[in-house]
């Protein structure tokens, strides 16, 4: 069984903020496998039950804020006993250009308070970085940036990358990993 998070902030107030990217990919990729989610407050988070090919998958969107998402990822994990191999986390990405999308596996957290809460795992998961850029003026702080609701303009590019975001995952959740990298991972356009 592999384990797909999506980091974000619960609540409609964020619902368009970029920090909410992850919540954003895994709730529609979950939802398009059939997926229903459920509030499980023992689990602090809400899941839902996919398949993809001949491997189940849990779908997790932590209610417990970006900043302790670690807790529910914990708890999640250790009640369907997913190992760390298994865990898959999507979240936004300053780094990569808005509308694109990367796969890695391990490595640090950088400024990522998300993905600083879930550094008790180590660092070998799986990642799917979102894309949403660096501001776009240097007077925006990155902080403005990334709690700043994407544009009318950036949700439609999101909704029509979303199939190859969806094929992607799919991918990652068979453990075609190499494969995703080689397909997915291809440098960007001028």
């Amino acid at each position: 069984m592999k384990l797909v998070v999506g980091l974000g902030n619960p609540g409609r107030e964020y619902e368009r903020n970029r920090h909410n990217a992850g919540f954003r990919i895994v709730r529609h990729w979950a939802s398009g496998q059939g997926g229903s989610f459920n509030e499980k407050r023992d689990l602090k988070g809400v899941v839902a039950r996919v398949s993809v090919g001949e491997q189940d998958a849990i779908a997790l969107l932590p209610l417990t804020y970006m900043n302790a998402s670690g807790d529910s990822i914990q708890a999640v994990a250790k009640f369907y006993k997913i190992p760390v191999k298994d865990i898959i986390v999507v979240y936004d990405e300053m780094d990569l250009q808005q509308g694109t999308f990367r796969v890695k596996v391990g490595g640090g957290s950088g400024s990522h308070n998300g993905l600083k809460s879930i550094e008790f795992f180590g660092t070998d998961y799986l990642r799917l970085r979102i894309g949403i850029g660096r501001p776009p003026h240097p007077e925006i702080r990155p902080i403005s940036h990334v709690l700043g609701n994407f544009t009318d303009e950036e949700i439609k590019h999101w909704e029509e990358q979303f199939p190859e975001v969806a094929t992607c995952l799919e991918m990652l959740v068979e453990g075609k990993v190499s494969e995703a990298m080689n397909r997915f991972n291809r440098k960007e356009k001028d």
